[in-house]
């Protein structure tokens, strides 16, 4: 059997024996289908799982290895969890895996001297969600947001600043006031709260923020705020990662690329035939190919 392409890899775990054929496709419900099963293929940075009564910990780790993904409290997770989707982001994949756990994910570059520099992405498990209602069987939205981090919700808790005043501000210049203070504070905590806040604040104002935190100087803050854009969707979000689809860093145009095909549109389109066209990096370019094949094949 041929070498999977690192793009293409699969990774398999599965707790019982398999009736011939079945992948994502099961035949209806029948004694096999109560057998435990996990299953995460990723292919093209996009992430499917099949998992039945699988151990949610051992899922979340297979899904680790899978993608590159750096775990962090995974000890904390527990039960098992039924889950099947297809070609999602990895966001997207986890808050359908991870529904009713708090969590955070986060990327960073990892720069080595004579070495191109590298993107980490990494997930930390904060615990189990307090108060939550939902059954453990429950459908979970496919891009529900997966909500301010730790730090970010201790940022909003002081009761004054610019974003607590983002958060509670009915007013819109009032709103637009605190969130350009907020991403101008020397504090990147700070800065990282105020685009958590735009994103589940959402509008008009919020996009023209979000497109100030894509110059800020951190890779951290402009991952974010793509990652807002992408949240709040329609074509002025869209519009609104042009900075982000010429920025410096390869893993974060990659990353604009992808939050595009999922907002689609005709600027989305737009813009991914422009780094189609342009980008200096190959791999950008054929991510943008892919996206704008995708988008057009949907119409």
């Amino acid at each position: 059997m041929p070498s999977p392409r690192p793009l293409d890899r699969v990774c398999l775990c599965v707790h019982a024996a398999l009736v011939s054929g079945l992948l994502l496709s099961p035949p209806p419900v029948r004694a096999a289908a109560a057998q435990p099963l996990q299953l995460v293929h990723v292919s093209e940075g996009r992430l499917t799982v099949a998992a039945h009564d699988a151990g949610l910990r051992a899922l979340v780790e297979e899904v680790a290895r899978a993608i590159d993904l750096r775990v962090e409290g995974a000890d904390v997770l527990h039960g098992d969890v039924t889950v099947r989707f297809r070609r999602q982001t990895l966001e997207a994949g986890l808050a359908q895996i991870l529904r009713g756990w708090q969590y955070t994910i986060g990327s960073e570059v990892i720069a080595t001297p004579g070495s191109p520099e590298s993107t980490v992405t990494r997930l930390r498990i904060v615990g189990a969600a307090s108060g939550s209602a939902r059954a453990p069987d429950a459908p979970a939205a496919p891009d529900a947001p997966v909500g301010l981090p730790p730090v970010h919700a201790a940022a909003t808790q002081s009761g004054s600043g610019p974003v607590d005043q983002l958060l509670t501000s009915a007013d819109p210049s009032t709103a637009r006031r605190a969130g350009l203070a907020a991403l101008r504070d020397p504090d990147r905590e700070v800065r990282a709260a105020a685009v958590g806040v735009l994103g589940a604040r959402g509008g008009e104002h919020a996009v023209t923020l979000l497109e100030v935190a894509l110059r800020d100087s951190e890779l951290g803050i402009r991952f974010a705020a793509v990652h807002a854009l992408g949240l709040i969707g329609g074509p002025r979000a869209a519009r609104g990662l042009t900075a982000a689809i010429h920025d410096r860093s390869r893993g974060l145009r990659l990353r604009a690329v992808e939050v595009l095909g999922r907002i689609g549109g005709a600027t989305a389109i737009q813009l991914l035939e422009y780094v189609e066209a342009v980008d200096r990096d190959d791999a950008v370019r054929s991510s943008a190919a892919a996206r704008v094949s995708e988008l057009r094949a949907g119409h």
